[in-house]
């Protein structure tokens, strides 16, 4: 003789409770928290976002001015170099070494005057004034760029240290096209501190 559980207990131990068997169910579409997430989420689109560019000792220009002509910035890509490899047993354990921050790119929309290629050529000036074995605080600037939400509110502020120009893109000009004239700058930097703003 077998022992057996009560014919209710052994349907919902089994699953075919009916009760049980909606509540599977509907877990197959929700899972906790699901409803609360959809209305509060909220993603970052990648136009909302404006960018400050220092002053800059001799330039007259309010750099605010300068900073709105810029339509394009590519800057955080970094990775750790010169990794090691130890052996820790039969197992190797690898750490990092030294983190690499690529260059930044920026790309402006140039005005008549041309206020953006003046603003940058007295900061090459100022680098090759202060630059070689002069300290870097001479020359190397705080960019601050800030992501906004769709109200128009700060979701994020990035802060770009030691930054200086290292590269001029050559002007390319040409009577087939009536585009406008767009040019980029490559700048060094030495960290980038993320901020984010509740």
């Amino acid at each position: 003789m077998g022992f057996g559980l009560p014919k209710g207990i052994g349907n919902i131990v089994s699953g075919q409770n009916p009760l049980m068997q909606g509540i599977r169910a509907v877990s197959k579409f929700l899972t906790p928290g699901a409803i609360d997430f959809a209305k509060t989420w909220s993603l970052q689109r990648e136009y909302l976002w404006d960018v400050m560019l220092p002053p800059v000792e001799g330039y007259t220009t309010d750099h605010v001015h300068v900073s709105q002509y810029c339509q394009n910035i590519d800057f955080g890509d970094w990775s750790f170099k010169d990794g090691k490899h130890l052996r820790v047993g039969e197992r190797e354990a690898k750490y990092p070494g030294r983190i690499e921050i690529k260059d930044i790119t920026m790309s402006f929309i140039i005005p008549v005057p041309d206020i953006v290629g003046i603003y940058f050529k007295f900061w090459r000036k100022l680098i090759q004034f202060h630059g070689n074995y002069f300290p870097k605080v001479n020359y190397a600037k705080t960019i601050y760029a800030t992501m906004y939400d769709v109200t128009g509110s700060i979701s994020t502020q990035y802060t770009l240290l030691g930054v200086w120009p290292k590269e001029f893109q050559e002007f390319k000009l040409n009577y087939k096209r009536e585009e406008v004239l767009i040019m980029d700058f490559k700048l060094s930097v030495d960290d980038i501190v993320l901020t984010h703003i509740d």
